[in-house]
């Protein structure tokens, strides 16, 4: 969130973390001094989180609760983060989930999303994940401004497996 690390007023500026996992990026970013909020449809990552930010004796405020009915006003975060979790939604419900990052985004607020474009055997098998490419995102993201798309590629197992991520930050 390099965009907002200069303020002087971290405090005031509002980041969502959408689907929070065991809760790293929540942790820098309530460390950094801005105001983490943190929402997983999972209770085991949510209490997970929380216990890591107490831990730490760092504020966040941190929910369960499903993405596309996000439990936030109108208006609300300047930025939203999207660690590979929109992706794991079937793609009707991954363009109703942008619809509430978007409305829970203030106008000129940021998305950065990191959306799966291919893998070789890597993703779990016990719940969906949509692969996107270009066109998709393109598509997907078309009610977002100023849509930046970049990849990201690793592989694991000397190479063995490979999984190639989307990066998109777009503004609202």
């Amino acid at each position: 969130m390099s965009r907002f690390s200069k303020s002087a007023e971290k405090h005031k500026v509002n980041i969502l973390d959408l689907g929070v996992g065991t809760g790293g990026n929540l942790w820098f970013l309530a460390r950094e001094g801005f105001c983490a909020y943190g929402i997983d449809g999972s209770a085991a990552a949510v209490q997970e989180a929380r216990q890591m930010l107490d831990t730490e004796r760092l504020t966040a405020m941190v929910s369960e609760g499903e993405f596309n009915k996000l439990p936030y006003d109108d208006d609300m975060f300047d930025a939203v983060i999207d660690c590979a979790s929109i992706q794991h939604n079937s793609p009707p419900e991954v363009d109703k989930i942008l619809e509430e990052i978007r409305r829970v985004l203030r106008p000129g607020g940021h998305l950065f999303s990191m959306i799966l474009e291919e893998d070789n055997d890597l993703s779990a098998k016990e719940f969906v994940t949509s692969r996107f490419n270009k066109e998709k995102i393109t598509r997907s993201f078309s009610r977002f401004n100023n849509i930046a798309i970049d990849h990201y590629y690793y592989t694991e197992g000397s190479a063995t497996r490979s999984i190639r991520f989307l990066l998109v930050c777009a503004d609202k």
